[in-house]
């Protein structure tokens, strides 16, 4: 995914983002962050939601989140 997501298609970098965020690494964070300045608002979209869908995917996160009842 990381070697997509410099990918001239617009859609193809969604995708790769979407996929990021099952990749809980270094790698995959930086890559993220940059397609938060991605010139497509899409691709920022699903940049942001990858990092927030790694979020809840992490480890603890359910058992930690400040927000559970």
């Amino acid at each position: 995914a990381i070697e997509q997501s410099s990918n001239s298609l617009p859609e193809v970098r969604m995708l790769a983002a979407a996929v990021l965020a099952y990749e809980a690494s270094p790698a995959s964070e930086a890559v993220l962050g940059r397609l938060l300045d991605d010139p497509e608002p899409r691709v920022r979209i699903a940049a942001a939601g990858a990092i927030l869908r790694g979020l809840v995917l992490s480890p603890g996160y359910v058992d930690t989140h400040p927000l559970r009842t």
